[in-house]
């Protein structure tokens, strides 16, 4: 992209902005990082440019980063920037390192983001919106810081609105006009990672804003002193005042970027405030929460042992009525008992009686009882009758009826089962 100054042509201008963007994400097959242009084209930029040597090995830092550059380019002229980049894990990721050439009055910038980054857009939207922002050397840079500020504060937005969220439902707060949740019943599980996760991005949150305050810091120093150069380089003299005192001074905008960046750097430093106070707030939810795993557990404990208690006096009443059936058992052994011996002591007269009262004893004869001849088939059938009877008892008892029944009954389903797969 080019943009060009008022005072100047697109072709030969006076001052103006060349942005180069380049895209790269990580290939993770490979474990490497894939840009948008070839090492010969970089190579061809870093030698127009005067990039810093260790631009490239800074894409891949996890860590924000902001700090002045200076080069002299071919004992002709002196290039000075500025460098700010972010973690390249962020979706956002950027790099960018602005080169202002004191002989051209052109800023160069090499912009490296992240594919579907929008970033880029935004920036450019609005520095297009403001021409001092766009020509100055430091626009772009403290364009994008502004930015990551503002996605710090979303996040830190979106922590303080679920942590209120955890406030209601653990009824934790004395706001009159929101509910109290009862915290019992919370999923302790849930909640924890809940926390955890919003405790991860609030630490991560403050590290990158302090990061961030650091490099703006350093911009800072860019703009209110003087970064100023020997006229006598290399034993060359440099004539005029552009190529020597505060390279910055020429630009009309640089009282309003220096009033803008004490903005964002206020801005940080707030940020900083609220993501301590949030910081604190998960951790004293996280310590209510594992009080209210405490209580809950000694509550469960509790119900246990009531539990307990109520099993332990039902086990006593059915001991009592153990006890009682054995004592209603033992008097029915011994009515049992009783009738057993009443029946012994019946059971001789009450065979006999039965016996003579068969038809097979004559008593109504004139002379003496005689007894008919059909009283010897009763002892032939009653005798062998009840031989089988006993005999039936003790194979029933001896032998395991019960185990072969098993076996006949499991080869029976077996067999149904055959044919039914057949079929």
């Amino acid at each position: 992209m080019s943009f060009a100054s008022d005072s100047g042509q697109v072709q030969q201008p006076s001052s103006g902005l060349r942005l180069i963007i380049v895209d790269c994400d990580w290939i993770f097959k490979q474990k490497l990082i894939g840009f948008s242009i070839t090492e010969e084209t970089f190579c061809t930029l870093n030698k127009q440019l005067e990039m810093h040597d260790k631009f490239v090995k800074l894409v891949t830092t996890s860590h924000t980063r902001g700090f002045a550059t200076v080069a002299w380019q071919a004992n002709v002229h002196f290039t000075k920037g500025f460098l700010l980049k972010i973690p390249f894990f962020m979706p956002n990721f950027f790099q960018i390192e602005v080169c202002f050439d004191l002989e051209t009055n052109i800023t160069y910038a090499l912009m490296v983001i992240r594919r579907r980054s929008q970033h880029a857009e935004i920036m450019m939207s609005r520095l297009r919106e403001n021409e001092a922002m766009l020509y100055h050397p430091l626009g772009s840079p403290l364009q994008l810081a502004e930015l990551n500020v503002e996605g710090s504060q979303i996040h830190l937005n979106d922590a303080h609105a679920q942590l209120d969220e955890l406030e209601e439902a653990m009824g934790q707060h004395n706001h009159t006009g929101r509910p109290i949740g009862n915290p019992l019943e919370l999923d302790f599980v849930s909640t924890t990672r809940s926390l955890n996760a919003i405790g991860h991005q609030v630490a991560f949150d403050m590290v990158r804003l302090r990061e961030l305050l650091l490099a703006l810091e350093k911009m800072s120093m860019c703009i209110l002193e003087s970064l100023k150069f020997d006229p006598t380089v290399g034993g060359k003299e440099q004539a005029g005042d552009t190529q020597s005192g505060d390279w910055l001074q020429k630009f009309e905008g640089s009282p309003m970027i220096a009033s803008r960046l004490e903005f964002v750097k206020d801005s940080c430093t707030v940020l900083l405030l609220e993501a301590e106070y949030e910081e604190k707030r998960v951790r004293a939810l996280i310590q209510v929460v594992y009080q209210f795993m405490a209580q809950k557990d000694a509550k469960v404990n509790i119900g246990l042992a009531e539990n307990s208690a109520t099993i332990a006096k039902a086990s006593l009443d059915d001991s009592a009525a153990m006890r009682t059936l054995a004592a209603e058992s033992k008097k029915d052994s011994a009515a049992m008992k009783t009738i057993s011996i009443l029946g012994m002591f019946f059971l001789p007269g009450t065979f006999v009686a039965a016996l003579f009262a068969m038809p097979v004893f004559n008593w109504e004869g004139q002379e003496a009882p005689s007894i008919n001849n059909g009283f010897k088939y009763y002892w032939a059938v009653a005798i062998p009758l009840t031989i089988c009877v006993l005999a039936i008892w003790t194979l029933s008892m001896v032998l395991p009826w019960q185990r072969w029944f098993s076996k006949l009954l499991g080869r029976s389903k077996d067999n149904a089962e055959l044919e039914l797969q057949r079929i």
